[in-house]
This record gives structure tokens, C-alpha cells and sequence, in this order.
């Protein structure tokens, strides 16, 4: 969908970025060798803990979509769609590192021009998605409108995560990786690992001695060049709308992760995150989620609005997925940050029983966005809309205004577990 644009992009750029990628990777020091301790097993069974759930919120959590219709007027002046059956995919995370869904409590409502569609109307389906993953799909029938309102209603409880680093940096280098995780080596609609800007970056920090060091700590370092190297910068996730309204998620305006050696948005830097590790051979994915209005954000700052969020994950052999939040190490790159040293926002995020995790991909597969990327989809006859639409005034584009509700439920009853090897 959004390939022809991306790839347009990337061509345009690529002398100047790789220009930009030389200079950078000349000045970074080779990867870091790992203390010369042998590896332990990469058997599940004799494998030590390395991560760690740890004081887990109960929060039951909505989201919900309305959908706004720019399309044609009709002789009273009113403005509507002509809509076949249409199927809603809303996200959620099943089972995750940080989160696990309560199946058993929550649902889907869905409002046509303010009145509440009859449940017996509905077909509300929740479908398995990749790795944990999972979407609620909420059919309707045909119907002519000029407005739908969507919500999902769950339970979820959210966990701190800590990491055991001296465990986790003697995990050596797997024959190959779990069938499960593959999908997160590969080629993605927002995520370009063998791009051939990405390709020089990882070749240039590494000088060939990606190998020379475990899986934990070639991820750290590639993380950290990738950020440096990331100079225009917005810490905003969220992109808004009439009255502050969540429209989507804010990229910077590329959807591409060439803007990892220039100018980009916090999402941004997520997914060039994201793709240097899959470069590198390092199974890496960005988790999309959301924040508690004035909720606590990265142990202490406060958020004034509910807003998306996102941060990134890469798998580890017998340990499991390794959180890190980009912008939060983003805004520490020029400071000092010893590759031999455990950070926080790497692996230890005590922040993570407040963020809500709802995706791994911005646009459900198989699923249509409206005007901009915002993490549900729709599906079905008449319903063909993508950002280009938005860029190119299409009169039959939607308009999405986003809602995220969160409300604390208490704390969970087990305060401490490990967390999943491969959920």
C-alpha cells in the first residue's frame, strides 16, 4: 500500500544519506567484545531467568475509534458513505512480555450516527494474529452514514520489566531462530531492513565483528549508533487532529526508516531501531500502545494527555523478548552511556505497568487505515482507504479521530514471575 511512496523516498536520498551514514560509522568505535566467560546453554531447560515481570497494575483499557466521512453530499446536503458489509480490526496484545489480556472480561460496541448498533447486528470475532498478537474483528452490516463509532473494551495486567544483564550478555548466538520469531527477521510494509542505507549503517558500526560479540551486546551498540545518528528529532507520538484529537500515529511523514540518518519522530526512531537489528540478523519488532491520561511516563514525568506510545523489543535465545524504549535512551545519547553497564530504558523499564501494548504493526494486516496509520484497520466493499488519500485530497478519504481510556483496577495478585521466553 504504502510501497511505491517509500521506495520513491529512499532513492531520492540515498546519496546524501549514505554520505551521512559513512561519516558517522567512521567515528563510532567497533562493537565491544563480551567478558570471556562461555556462553551458557541455549536449552530451555537449563537456561538461568533473565527477565522479570515484577509488580504488576490491573487496568481495564478501551480503544476506540470514530470514523468522520468526507465524502460525497447528497441532495439534502448531508455527507455519507454508501458501505457494504465491513469488517473493524481493533488491537490488542494477547500475551506479551510486559502484559497479558484477560479473555474473559471486556467486548465491542459499535454507534452509526450516534445510535447504538443491536449486538445481534454484530459479528465479534477474536482472532489470533502473530506471536502473541491478537485482534478483535468487528463485523456489521451494510449501511448508509456519515459517521461509525467503534470501541473495544478489555482488561489487561501490565508488568515493570527487569533484566538480568550479566545473565543476558552470555547468551551466545542461536543456529537458527525459533520458527516464531522469523517474521520479525523479515521485509515489513513500515520496515526496510535490507534497504541499502541500513545495509552500509550496520556494516560500517559493526567493521565485520558483529559476530565477535553475543546477540545482547550487538543489540545494545547498534541501538545506541542508531540513535546518535538520528539529529532532527521529535519525542511526539501522537498525531492530532481538530481540538487535540488522536488522528494517528505521528511519523515523519515518509513511513519509511530512512529517516534514521536524518530527521524523524520517536515512531521513527523505533523503526529504524527495528530495522538495524533485522539487518544484523537480531529478530526485532516495535510494540504500539498507549499511555494512562496523567499517567506516570518513564518512572517520574507525567503526560498531559492520553497519547499513543511505542517502543521496540528484540528476541534473545531462552530469555525472551528484550524491551527498550527508544526515546527514552534517545534523549541520553550525548551523555555518557558505558556499553559495559546495565542501562535503564534498556531491558529495565519500570515504566511499563502504565503503558497499554496493542500492536506490533501500525495497520492490522489485511486491513485498510482511513486517513492516517492509527493501529485499527476496516475491511469490506467501498472501504479502500490509505494515507495517500489524505495527501492527495481524495473527496471520499475518513477522517479518524482516536480514543484511548485507561482506569486502574488495582494490583495484580503474583508480584513477581518470569516473564515469557516466547510469547
Amino acid at each position: 500500500m504504502l510501497e511505491p511512496r517509500i521506495r520513491t523516498h529512499t532513492l531520492a536520498s540515498l546519496a546524501v544519506l549514505l554520505a551521512v551514514s559513512t561519516s558517522l560509522a567512521q567515528s563510532s568505535d567497533p562493537l565491544q567484545t563480551s567478558p570471556g566467560t562461555p556462553p551458557v546453554s541455549t536449552t530451555d531447560e537449563n537456561a538461568p531467568v533473565v527477565l522479570l515481570r515484577k509488580s504488576p497494575r490491573v487496568s481495564e483499557v478501551e480503544f476506540e475509534v470514530l470514523v468522520g466521512s468526507l465524502g460525497m453530499v447528497n441532495q439534502n446536503g448531508s455527507v455519507f458513505w454508501r458501505l457494504g458489509p465491513t469488517t473493524f480490526s481493533m488491537p490488542l496484545i494477547q500475551k506479551g512480555t510486559s502484559a497479558d489480556l484477560d479473555a474473559s472480561f471486556g467486548g465491542a460496541r459499535v454507534w452509526i450516527e450516534g445510535k447504538e448498533l443491536p449486538s445481534e447486528k454484530l459479528s465479534i470475532v477474536m482472532q489470533p494474529a502473530i506471536s502473541g498478537a491478537t485482534r478483535i474483528e468487528v463485523g456489521m452490516p451494510s449501511v448508509n452514514c456519515s459517521n461509525i463509532r467503534v470501541n473495544v473494551r478489555a482488561r489487561m495486567q501490565l508488568w515493570k520489566i527487569e533484566i538480568d544483564e550479566a545473565a543476558a550478555r552470555k547468551i551466545a548466538w542461536p543456529r537458527e531462530w525459533p520458527e516464531s520469531t522469523r517474521p520479525f527477521l523479515a521485509e515489513d510494509e513500515f520496515i526496510h531492513p535490507s534497504d541499502p542505507l541500513i545495509t552500509a549503517f550496520v556494516a560500517k558500526t559493526t567493521k565485520g565483528n558483529l559476530r565477535a560479540v553475543t546477540p545482547y551486546d550487538a543489540a545494545k551498540e547498534l541501538v545506541l549508533a542508531t540513535l546518535k545518528s538520528l539529529k532532527g528529532y521529535s519525542a511526539q507520538y501522537s498525531l492530532r487532529g481538530w481540538n487535540g484529537s488522536i488522528r494517528g500515529l505521528n511519523f515523519g511523514g515518509t513511513f519509511s526508516n530512512a529517516a534514521m540518518l536524518g530527521s524523524g519522530t520517536a515512531i521513527d526512531a523505533a523503526l529504524s531501531c527495528v530495522a538495524v537489528l533485522r539487518n544484523a540478523g537480531i529478530p526485532a519488532r516495535v510494540v504500539y500502545g498507549g499511555t494512562r491520561e496523567n499517567g506516570a511516563i518513564r518512572g517520574g514525568e507525567r503526560s498531559s494527555s492520553t497519547t499513543y506510545i511505542s517502543w521496540c523489543e528484540f528476541y534473545l535465545p531462552t530469555a525472551g523478548w528484550i524491551p527498550f524504549d527508544p526515546a527514552f535512551l534517545k534523549s541520553r545519547v550525548n551523555g555518557t552511556m558505558d556499553l559495559s553497564k546495565p542501562w535503564k530504558g534498556f531491558g529495565n523499564l519500570d515504566w511499563l505497568d502504565e503503558w497499554v501494548p496493542y500492536s506490533y504493526a501500525p495497520i492490522p494486516r489485511g486491513s485498510n487505515c482511513a486517513d492516517w496509520p492509527a493501529l485499527w484497520g476496516w475491511s469490506g466493499p467501498s472501504v479502500g482507504w490509505t494515507p495517500q488519500n489524505m495527501v492527495n485530497n481524495n473527496p471520499q478519504s475518513a477522517i479518524t479521530h482516536v480514543t484511548l481510556r485507561f482506569a486502574s483496577r488495582g494490583h495484580g495478585k503474583v508480584n513477581q514471575e518470569p516473564a515469557p521466553r516466547l510469547p
